[in-house]
């Protein structure tokens, strides 16, 4: 594997058009070149085997106008996937669950991958639908940059055994078909797209319409997507290649992260078993987890906003009065729901008189989301939507309980504009609520073993019986608490994608797997060695 990737950065691949050398230590590298794009194929069917290779779609990764950035892209994806594998198979042998294979391997890859860019996706999506003046759907900007909408040459499984489908599209819950105006023709005015409420539900379903969209044809298997599933097939070509593939550096990082997150022990009958790793990335960027009696903070908070002209000032405080919240810190009273409270104020009047035109979220589906924030050193991480001006920063920051941020014992900000205010929600997630009954499972048999909240087989709860001591209860999540198996895994792979952000962790992961998986005498690209170089270190190193 080491050799093959090296290959990528070799003259094998390059077809060089002024081909100027440049001295250095070991090689002398070119300095101008194109992509050879057959040859690169054909390594690629070497490394994955045929099953996965030379049809591989790198989308707008794979582009010879800008070779440097397209040879690291295409670098890095091929060692987040191996790693992945590699890691992850090394976990599961540890812990006596045996290996999956490289098929399933890559199909977790991949549903790691889907995870992280279908949150981005169904938040872009609600908020292009959120009904403003100056919105509208995101499929029009998509079909006027020239990209597909709909499934072009779709490989699905249909009863065991995989076909193609040369054009699929997506029957909403109603049976209508997903479509535009001027999509199913040149004279068909009529639009049929989902709303935010029908997207965050099911019924979806994919149907055949590669003869036509008047006679679709149901795709056996697929009648029953949630909309967020749905959301990827309707857009398959732009989630590709304007979602996925900007993603691709910091797939990188989270295939090093995940296995690093547990640290492989004797058990019980000295059995080997998982503890979790609160000195890893995710554990030491996403909370605090000191042993005293001091609460714990969380990094990563979920942020809605609500902005108002200051003339609606009487119906929002009428509003913020209803809220099962503190009316001074703005805390949520215990046992209840952020979801339900942001749901009871964002209705009636203040509906339709919010100005704000952000999405809703992609797992309790309340509008106005601002991302999850992570905020470090002043640095602000995640999918974040807030304004560059946004005035609550310090409230913020501070947040440690779900709830609605205040300042100055009131529950309401000046909006980035002087007759505007802002009302703000918060939800501190813990990483460790989301880790309660987790099970390590190797997908090709179902084997799991459950993870230990704790650091040693001397203290295998600790860290589940702090979280559950009284300065810490406040902090309990009903809402997350209801998530579940697959939605808490979902916003577990988003806990890494923050964390990756992260220039330290991504600096880390880089030069460790560099290191790994590149010779430093196979790079004959100039370009391609100066951007990665600082992060291969040899043997000596």
């Amino acid at each position: 594997m080491k050799k093959l990737l090296g290959i990528l950065g070799s003259v094998s691949l390059l077809v060089s058009t002024s081909a100027t050398v440049v001295a250095c230590d070991t090689n002398k590298r070119i300095t101008e070149a194109t992509l050879n794009d057959e040859i690169l194929r054909s390594l690629l069917a070497s490394v994955f085997g045929d099953r996965h290779a030379a049809a591989m779609d790198f989308g707008d990764i794979f582009n010879s106008g800008d070779i440097q950035t397209s040879l690291i892209n295409i670098i890095n994806r091929m060692i987040a996937q191996n790693n992945y594998f590699r890691a992850t198979n090394n976990l599961y042998d540890s812990l006596g669950l045996g290996k999956n294979s490289e098929e399933v391997a890559f199909k977790k890859y991949q549903d790691l991958n889907n995870s992280i860019a279908t949150d981005k996706l169904y938040t872009d999506y609600t908020k292009s639908i959120s009904g403003a003046a100056t919105t509208q759907a995101l499929d029009y900007s998509i079909r006027r940059q020239s990209y597909s909408l709909n499934a072009q040459d779709l490989k699905l499984e249909v009863d065991g055994k995989e076909e193609t489908f040369q054009n699929v599209g997506v029957k909403l819950p109603d049976g209508k078909l997903w479509s535009i105006r001027n999509e199913l023709s040149t004279t068909d005015y009529s639009e049929s797209i989902p709303t935010a409420k029908v997207l965050s539900g099911s019924g979806f379903s994919l149907v055949d319409i590669s003869a036509g969209t008047s006679s679709p044809k149901a795709i056996a298997g697929y009648d029953n997507l949630t909309g967020k599933e749905a959301l990827k097939y309707r857009f398959k070509d732009w989630f590709e290649n304007e979602i996925q593939s900007k993603i691709i550096e910091n797939l990188l990082s989270i295939s090093r992260q995940i296995p690093e997150a547990f640290r492989v022990a004797a058990g019980a009958d000295n059995k080997k078993t998982a503890y979790f790793n609160r000195y890893s990335a995710i554990g030491k960027y996403s909370q605090t987890w000191n042993n005293s009696s001091t609460p714990w903070t969380s990094n990563i908070k979920m942020v809605w906003e609500f902005t108002y002209k200051n003339t609606n000032f009487g119906t929002v405080k009428t509003a913020l009065d209803k809220l099962k919240v503190d009316q001074n810190s703005g805390v949520l009273a215990p046992g209840e729901s952020i979801a339900k409270e942001i749901a009871a104020f964002h209705s009636g009047e203040l509906e339709s008189a919010n100005l704000s035109e952000d999405g809703n979220d992609p797992y309790f589906s309340q509008p106005g989301f601002k991302g999850f924030i992570s905020i470090k050193d002043g640095e602000i991480y995640g999918t974040n939507n807030l304004a560059t001006d946004f005035t609550y920063k310090t409230s913020l920051v501070n947040a440690s309980e779900p709830g609605v941020l205040s300042e100055n014992g009131h529950l309401y900000f000046q909006g980035t504009k002087s007759d505007e205010i802002s009302v703000v929600f918060v939800l501190p997630v813990y990483l460790i609520q989301l880790l309660e009954d987790y099970e390590i499972k190797r997908e090709d048999d179902g084997e799991a073993v459950k993870l230990n909240l704790g650091p040693s087989i001397a203290d295998p709860n600790q860290y589940e019986d702090v979280w559950n001591q009284e300065q810490n209860l406040k902090k309990h999540s009903k809402d997350i608490e209801d998530l579940n198996e697959s939605l808490k895994q979902d916003m577990i792979n988003q806990f890494h994608y923050i964390v990756s952000q992260n220039e330290d962790v991504l600096k880390e992961s880089k030069t460790s797997l560099y290191s790994i998986y590149l010779d430093a005498d196979d790079i004959l690209y100039s370009g391609l060695w100066e951007s990665i170089s600082k992060y291969i270190k040899d043997e000596e190193d």
